[in-house]
């Protein structure tokens, strides 16, 4: 459990602290982030307390990382980037792109139509596992009827039914 471990991090902390290891400037750093200098060095501060070591080299003109500074720096970086993936993932997932698509298909629909039609939505698909199974019209439509898909397609027309 992730809060038992550091109960007084949080990803603004690591927010703040990727500004400083990059700017290696606290007024830089604050400016970037949209907030005063003293609230960064405050949440600099707890952060090092909250890990038991120091992260940053300050002196009156410079600021550099530590080896525990750059170590946390690559893992916060992919943290981060993990962070900002779970939203797009859920944004995803409230747009209906998660959880799984069956589709049953005519052999000559995986050349020409099935590409074109889930082309588009290739790069918003996210969480969304597409399954496709290959058939003719009467076989697809039988098991359509025995998995209960709610939507069958077939050539031009398509039809909405409870199985």
């Amino acid at each position: 459990m992730p809060d038992a471990v550091l109960p007084d991090m949080n990803l603004r902390h690591l927010r703040y602290f990727v500004a400083l290891a990059e700017e290696l400037h606290f007024g830089r750093a604050a400016a970037r982030l949209g907030i005063s200098q003293p609230p960064l060095s405050e949440q600099i501060a707890a952060l090092e307390a909250a890990l038991g070591t120091r992260l940053f080299q300050r002196t009156r003109r410079e600021v550099a990382l530590t080896s525990s500074g750059r170590t946390l720096y690559e893992e916060a970086v992919k943290l981060l980037l993990h962070a900002g993936r779970v939203r797009e993932v859920m944004a995803g997932a409230r747009a209906g792109y998660a959880g799984q698509l069956y589709l049953g298909c005519v052999p000559s629909s995986l050349l020409g139509a099935l590409p074109a039609i889930l082309g588009p939505h290739r790069g918003r698909i996210g969480n969304l596992e597409v399954r496709v199974t290959e058939g003719h019209t009467g076989g697809s439509w039988r098991r359509c009827a025995t998995a209960g898909w709610t939507r069958a397609s077939s050539g031009s027309t398509s039809r909405t039914r409870r199985w």
